[in-house]
């Protein structure tokens, strides 16, 4: 499924691509294949409206093992889990 957020702040455009398979915590690999970064930078060929914007990568659970987050911080890409009343960016300005 793919669903078109709202843009923040005018330049920023968030892009749902969910995975209905991904019910558990994410695995280093689910985690590596599902943001991929050349699938990403690929996205303007499907979504012309993007062609110039920032595309970051995100992946998202209910939880997120902090080895994930540590990944996720490694390859530049956000880590979205649940915290204590709604969802909150793990790893908001750790790269």
């Amino acid at each position: 499924m793919v669903r078109e957020g709202m843009k923040m702040k005018g330049f920023i455009r968030f892009l749902q691509i969910s995975e209905s398979g991904l019910i558990h915590a994410p695995t280093q690999s689910q985690a590596s294949d599902f943001a991929n970064p050349q699938r990403l930078q690929r996205l303007p060929d499907c979504f012309p409206e993007l062609a110039g914007e920032t595309v970051c990568g995100a992946v998202a659970s209910v939880y997120l093992d902090p080895s994930i987050v540590a990944f996720l911080n490694r390859e530049h890409l956000f880590g979205i889990a649940m915290g204590d009343e709604v969802m909150e960016v793990m790893n908001l300005g750790q790269f």
